[in-house]
């Protein structure tokens, strides 16, 4: 029994690839269009903000540190079921 994945809270800086190199590949994949993202990250950079605009599953982009305001949108999303 396989989980639907439709919500990624994914770091610009990861060990192994960056977060922008796995939007790439994500974004290739019919199988993960129902893949939504929410970019959170210590970036301040505006590039970084702009840049993750350009991506149609970004749905926003969060500065660390996480807050309870931030999870509180996550919490809004799923109750108006649009993306779970």
């Amino acid at each position: 029994n396989k989980e639907k994945v439709y919500l990624i809270f994914l770091d610009i800086n990861m060990p192994l690839m960056s977060g922008w190199e796995f939007l790439d590949k994500i974004k290739k994949h019919v199988l993960y269009d129902q893949i939504h993202v929410i970019m959170v990250t210590s970036s301040i950079d505006q590039k970084d903000r702009s840049r993750a605009e350009t991506y149609q599953r970004v749905i926003d982009y969060i500065e660390k540190p996480v807050t309870v305001k931030h999870c509180e949108v996550v919490k809004q999303l799923k109750s108006i079921n649009e993306f779970f």
